[in-house]
């Protein structure tokens, strides 16, 4: 069951005049431009790799529109495995381009040693894989600028999405500047912007994002530079958390590196008033949601981009069973008010005592309070005079952490 929680009235009007969403394209009149090359570069292996995409789009002769929204898809796999012509990337190109949308599907660098894939995986390695994919996904980029015109693209209208790793990718590669890489990325494999092709003259400027089961490790990127967005994503997600945790829920032997999810996102995007959709299917694995419904809403979304009309808008859906959190954290925060101006009120709930620290970071990372907190079971409310130590206004992280057991929280100083 889908249940709306919260959305916004349309001007029907206006959409009439901009309506991407209905379906008037037939197979005849929409065709794929299939493998073209958008750049080369040096894969995990150390082998020269040809990066191609594939794009689908209304044929001219049917076409009244000279330039149309972009949407660029990048495709999951855990960076190993994965490519442009699977049944999900391709549903998706055929479908949004039958309503009105090119699509571009691309295939990017992959390669890491995961191990046997028990938290064992050497995560150099899966963060240079990364890297290479967030090079390529730029790199497609500025080959779609460059080409522009011959495509019919409006490059005033850009969408990155995609799934799994793929939305983390596209996330990224919208966000993140070249300081917010740690300097090894750099000294490995150059700069960001330096790979694939030469077209160096063109650096996107992303209108909005779209993810399935969508995640990033720098949440502070979306504070600071927050894109409308589409998100769905399931609360029994064990690769990439719903609100937080480390990727593939690898706490030991090897603990990964934190992962925020949609709930986590969404709330940011509440804080700057930043409009977006979310999509919560309770009880749902990493697949979130099926295809079908996850174009609809792409559509859907897109729609109320080019329109104007993009509103807040939560839809949920309800299974047998569910969990808000993940298995393997029993750590949850309530934190109020917010926004605040003098004490913020911190409610702890976990089943076993713990020594707890509660760190307030601002959206630089910078540490601007630290407090050491002992808890009893089952609940504790703990008051921060935020007033006292923060000074400036804006959106800061509050993480609170125990071993095993962490969870941050953005607020809002006044």
């Amino acid at each position: 069951m889908l249940a709306m929680v919260s959305a916004s009235a349309q001007s029907s009007a206006k959409v009439e005049e901009c309506a991407f969403s209905n379906s008037y394209f037939a197979d005849e009149e929409r065709e794929v431009l299939y493998n073209l090359e958008y750049g080369t570069a040096i894969n995990s292996k150390g082998n020269t790799e040809t990066l191609r995409l594939d794009l689908y789009r209304p044929k001219s002769a049917y076409d009244e529109m000279e330039r149309r929204p972009l949407i660029v898809y990048v495709h999951g796999g855990s960076l190993l495995g994965g490519n442009k012509d699977l049944e999900g990337p391709v549903w998706f190109g055929n479908e949004l381009s039958r309503r009105g949308f090119i699509t571009a599907c691309i295939n990017y660098r992959k390669g890491w040693d995961k191990l046997d894939g028990n938290c064992q995986g050497d995560t150099l390695s899966l963060e240079l894989a990364r890297y290479r994919a967030d090079q390529d996904v730029r790199a497609a980029l500025r080959y779609l600028y460059e080409n522009a015109a011959t495509l019919r693209i409006d490059t005033q209208m850009v969408i990155l999405s995609g799934f799994s790793v793929g939305a983390t990718v596209a996330f990224t590669a919208a966000l993140a500047e070249q300081a917010d890489y740690p300097a090894y990325l750099y000294e490995a494999l150059g700069p960001v912007d330096s790979s694939g092709n030469t077209f160096y003259n063109h650096l996107p400027e992303i209108q909005a994002l779209v993810g399935k089961s969508a995640a990033i490790d720098q949440p502070q990127l979306l504070a600071r530079k927050p894109l409308p967005a589409l998100m769905a994503h399931g609360t029994c997600d064990n690769i990439v958390d719903y609100i937080e945790a480390p990727l593939f829920s690898c706490y030991t032997p090897i603990r990964y590196r934190q992962y925020y999810g949609a709930r986590y996102l969404a709330d940011l995007l509440q804080i700057a008033g930043t409009p977006y959709h979310l999509v919560t299917n309770e009880g749902a694995d990493h697949s979130a949601i099926n295809d079908t419904l996850m174009v609809e809403l792409t559509a859907d979304f897109a729609t109320d981009l080019v329109c104007g009309t993009l509103e807040k808008k939560e839809l949920y859906q309800f299974n047998n069973g569910g969990c808000l959190i993940s298995d393997a954290a029993t750590l949850d925060l309530l934190v109020v008010p917010n926004p605040v101006q003098g004490t913020l009120t911190v409610k702890i709930t976990a089943a076993s005592p713990r020594i707890f620290d509660m760190v307030i970071y601002d959206v630089t990372g910078r540490k601007v309070f630290e407090t050491v907190v002992a808890f009893e079971p089952p609940v504790a409310n703990i008051g921060i005079p935020v007033g006292q130590y923060i000074t400036t206004s804006g959106v800061y992280f509050l993480h609170v952490s125990a071993n095993e057991l962490n969870n941050t929280y953005p607020f809002y100083k006044e």
